[in-house]
């Protein structure tokens, strides 16, 4: 308490106590990394749908593809975030 004192009598500021505060920037990249994922996902499902094939008359299928492309999006993601972060 002392210290802080003598540093305020010396003329420092409160801000050299304070830390700065992050500013938060909404992760636009990686919204739309995964709405990219989706739309792939969904891309597929059509193209198979379309085609009639054999694969989709399982509906788990149309779930596991979907399911895929969104967490292949998502990972790439947290690697972009990663790059950008510099850790």
């Amino acid at each position: 308490m002392k210290e802080r004192k003598l540093f305020f009598e010396r003329g420092a500021n409160l801000k050299d106590f304070l830390k700065p505060e992050k500013k938060f920037r909404f992760p636009w990249l990686k919204v739309a990394v995964l709405m990219i994922g989706i739309g792939v996902g969904f891309g597929i499902d059509g193209v198979l749908i379309e085609s009639e094939s054999r694969i989709l008359r399982n509906p788990g299928v149309v779930f596991a593809i979907m399911a895929i492309c969104i967490g292949i999006s998502m990972i790439i993601a947290n690697f972009i975030n990663k790059g950008k972060s510099g850790s």
